[in-house]
């Protein structure tokens, strides 16, 4: 059984029921950000979606995607988290000066001092799985760009060859968030590749486990403010963007 997130409607105990026990949810991309907090239908503002969505269309070749991803690189390795986001934020907190790529979102169920420590090392590993390269992938090299254009490509070659393909052991993630009248979705932290492609197949849906459901209601209990790492004022405010759906929140690592 699958369910349609708009039936379910704003009911916090079915939703956390439904993480609960990992039920498959279909997740409407009218109602969708990616993971870096743009409407699909403003892809333009994502440029990974963008690079994903033009070789898809063969408006760019693999090595085109690299050198686009590669020169975007080079311009977010030197931006700390304060210097990419849409909106001033509290200069004071230590963790607005950490490097962009460790950005976490204040809901999420991935803790601030987990990315710092372990990010760096879980890109690589993912990066040499999805891509099937073998050599070390230093982060924000040039391999590294490819390495994305590399694991769209194989997927590309898989729809094509086989169709589309749900397997539930594999599904993409995703968050579930309400400010109390409508709720919306946003990627998480796999099966990034997938949904872009799937948006660009003309799907209205993405099937994806919801792995957090949360709304400002529960603003304060959000892990990544109490762990000091986030103001309230400053939750809100990425809160807000992402629903707006416009300004990428996140960089392209």
């Amino acid at each position: 059984m699958i369910l349609d997130i708009k039936q379910l409607g704003l009911k916090p105990n079915l939703l956390k029921k439904i993480i609960l026990k990992k039920i498959p949810v279909k997740l409407p991309f009218d109602l969708g950000r990616t993971i870096r907090g743009v409407k699909f239908d403003y892809l333009k503002n994502d440029i990974m979606g963008s690079c994903i969505i033009d070789l898809f269309y063969n408006r760019i070749n693999s090595k085109d995607f690299a050198e686009i991803l590669y020169d975007r690189y080079q311009l977010e390795k030197k931006c700390c988290i304060s210097d990419f986001l849409p909106f001033k934020v509290n200069q004071y907190h230590e963790y607005y000066k950490k490097p962009l790529r460790f950005l976490v979102y204040p809901w999420e169920n991935i803790s601030t001092t987990f990315s710092i420590n372990h990010y760096d090392r879980i890109h690589e590993i993912n990066r040499k799985k999805e891509s099937k390269i073998k050599q070390r992938i230093k982060l924000y090299s040039y391999e590294d760009a490819l390495s994305q254009a590399t694991q769209t490509i194989n997927l590309i070659k898989s729809i094509n060859k086989i169709g589309w393909r749900d397997n539930n052991k594999t599904l993409p993630t995703a968050v579930v968030i309400s400010n109390g009248r409508k709720l919306i979705w946003h990627m998480s932290r796999s099966g990034n590749h997938r949904a872009y492609l799937r948006y660009a197949l003309g799907y209205k849906y993405l099937t994806a486990r919801v792995q957090v459901f949360t709304s400002t209601v529960d603003l304060k209990n959000w892990q990544n403010i109490n762990s000091n790492s986030w103001s309230i004022n400053d939750a809100l405010n990425i809160f807000n963007n992402l629903y707006e759906g416009i300004n990428a929140l996140r960089g392209s690592v």
